[in-house]
């Protein structure tokens, strides 16, 4: 049975984790920061955490480990999250989305991280709540990808403090949509080699991970379609939790995905090249493989047919009595095997 079978006969809005555990256990961060200033430190209970109507700075709330769900029910105490939100942080196997509710914004999508070997990613989900001066991260698992923005923002660096939160949701976005371009670029360089693998040599393993390749291929344009449709929500003019200022920088991330739908399109063409010459190969190794058994057919007719003449029981045969007719027919056979080889070779077809 599947995962989401787990969730079947319950309620909407109950709290089940769907999907693997990552990590041991949960840590949760607060970042908080404003112009010039840049805070953070570490919490094993989100009750410590105050909530949005008791701290009015700006705050980044980081959440590793999606499997605990007490946790991700205090996160939604604390900052009164609608039960189906949090029912979706828990859910990794849910489509890309976005979704405005009353006191926040909601954005979900995957984190995709370059595997070595037959492997093109691996898949993390992390889900963004954006309220009006905080922004709470959930992910799976700790991630690299961001460690260069916390050093950033750690040096008084970068526009974060001074532009607010809306805008670190935009930055957190780029990183992880920019992060997809070397996905495609892994792809590129695997179809590549996958072509010269292919000309090399025609094997049952080269069809394999052309296969595999292709499957992970359409996955990935599943996990990156939707938010084609999904970030046009924050081209809007008007906007609740997106300043004016930072819808420009939204677009920019919009245009990038339809830059990587391009560069997976393209990538599935080539891939879908390399196909039709791997079974261009099969067929040419089968038509050579033909070739050969239609010769070699075609050199034992007339050696058969003597063999057979011969191989017959008439008592009126003289061929029988003769001393070197063993001889004769033996040489015989030898020069129409000879002959009809050296006509093939002349012919170019051996």
């Amino acid at each position: 049975m599947g995962k989401q079978s787990k969730k079947a006969g319950l309620p909407p809005g109950s709290l089940v984790h769907i999907g693997d555990q990552k990590i041991k256990s949960t840590e949760v961060t607060e970042f908080i920061f404003s112009k010039g200033i840049f805070e953070g430190q570490s919490f094993m209970d989100f009750e410590k955490i105050q909530s949005p109507n008791e701290s009015k700075k700006l705050r980044w709330i980081n959440l590793n480990g999606l499997h605990d769900e007490k946790l991700v029910s205090q996160i939604g105490k604390v900052f009164d999250l609608h039960p189906l939100l949090l029912e979706d942080i828990l859910d990794t196997s849910i489509r890309p989305k976005v979704e405005e509710y009353d006191n926040c914004l909601f954005v979900s999508l995957k984190i995709l991280n370059i595997e070595q070997g037959e492997s093109l990613y691996s898949v993390d989900q992390i889900s963004f709540m954006l309220g009006h001066n905080w922004l709470i991260t959930v992910q799976e698992k700790p991630h690299e990808l961001f460690d260069e923005l916390i050093q950033r923002m750690s040096a008084g660096k970068g526009k974060v403090p001074e532009k607010g939160v809306d805008y670190l949701l935009f930055r957190l976005l780029d990183i992880i949509i920019d992060h997809y371009f070397f996905i495609v670029e892994s792809a590129g360089e695997k179809v590549l080699n996958l072509e010269e693998e292919v000309i090399d040599e025609i094997s049952e393993e080269s069809r394999e991970r052309i296969l595999k390749l292709k499957k992970q291929l359409i996955n990935f344009k599943k996990m990156v379609f939707p938010l084609r449709d999904r970030l046009g929500f924050f081209r809007k003019e008007s906007n609740e939790f997106i300043s004016e200022y930072s819808i420009r920088y939204f677009a920019d991330v919009h245009e990038n995905v339809k830059q990587i739908l391009d560069g997976i399109e393209a990538q599935r063409e080539m891939l879908t090249t390399v196909m039709d010459l791997y079974q261009s190969g099969v067929a040419n190794k089968m038509n050579q493989v033909m070739q050969f058994l239609t010769i070699v057919s075609t050199v034992f007719i007339p050696l058969t047919f003597i063999a057979g003449i011969y191989g017959m029981n008439f008592k009126n045969m003289p061929e029988l009595e003769w001393m070197n007719g063993y001889y004769f027919i033996i040489g015989l056979m030898v020069i129409i095997t000879s002959g009809m080889v050296w006509y093939f070779k002349r012919k170019g077809w051996i």
